[in-house]
């Protein structure tokens, strides 16, 4: 069964990682996915083609608030190119609402939530011939080792994404991030040891983005880190959001120190 995971980045510079920690969740339990990427200044017709050659019998669209009217349009267009193919939605724009998905019959199947486990189950459930829920919902699952990126699948460009932990711990109304509860961090050893796997790449890249919620949510762990990348071995401008208020003595002790432009903040 041949699996493409898509990911419709909002510019050149931007990669899907959401569609490498599915592709290693299937990996691990014998699928072969393919990762097919594109961004929103792409030609739309030439997307298409793309998606369409593929051939695949499953798509997995990448949903998110900047690339949801795109995703609705070309699922809609290759289903009718290829009615045979399974088409599944997922991520942060489809996980809330899917009652207004209703009646966009194109899409087959929505996972809620994190998708890893349940893509795999789906993926099964297909291979064996069954019809599965159209709704399901993800559930927590350990964060991969490594930072998911191989030479040959990403454009050189000025940032990849990296992902220390999952979940928040604040309850903030306006934010979709507080219908989940708690947070899963990976070790001060571990990030330190999975950043140098960025200096190994053969394409150049200038920024590391982390894409926790709050990175330094434990100040003493974010102290560490920050102080671990004065090292010279850690090359790149590492990019983290933050909680100011978290900020201690110890925090701006470090940062004053760390060279000019190897980290960057932000703030909110």
């Amino acid at each position: 069964m041949k699996i493409v995971l898509f990911a419709m980045n909002g510019s050149y510079s931007q990669t899907g990682l959401a569609v490498r920690c599915l592709r290693a969740a299937l990996e691990r339990e014998g699928f072969s996915p393919v990762i097919v990427e594109a961004n929103l200044r792409d030609r739309r017709d030439e997307v298409l083609q793309r998606l369409y050659r593929e051939r695949a019998d499953v798509y997995g669209f990448s949903c998110y608030i900047w690339n949801i009217t795109e995703m609705l349009s070309l699922c809609e267009d290759l289903s009718a190119l290829l009615p045979r193919a399974t088409m599944i939605f997922g991520g942060p724009e489809v996980s809330f609402e899917t009652d207004r998905f209703d009646g966009m019959r194109f899409i087959h199947h929505i996972i809620c939530g994190e998708g890893e486990r349940a893509l795999v189950s789906l993926c099964r459930a297909l291979e064996r011939g069954e019809t599965p829920a159209r709704i399901l919902h993800g559930e927590a699952a350990p964060m991969d080792g490594g930072i998911l990126y191989r030479d040959g699948d990403y454009a050189a460009g000025d940032m990849l994404y990296y992902e220390s932990s999952r979940g928040c711990p604040y309850s903030c109304a306006y934010c979709l991030s507080s219908v989940e509860q708690g947070i899963r961090a990976k070790s001060v050893e571990q990030t330190l040891t999975e950043l140098l796997e960025f200096e190994r790449l053969e394409k150049s890249i200038k920024v590391i983005k982390f894409v926790d919620r709050t990175f330094n949510f434990d100040v003493g762990r974010a102290n560490a880190i920050w102080e671990a990348l004065a090292d010279a071995r850690y090359t790149k401008n590492y990019h983290f959001e933050i909680c100011a208020s978290l900020l201690n003595e110890d925090s701006f002790r470090v940062l004053s120190r760390l060279p000019q432009g190897k980290v960057q903040l932000e703030i909110g």
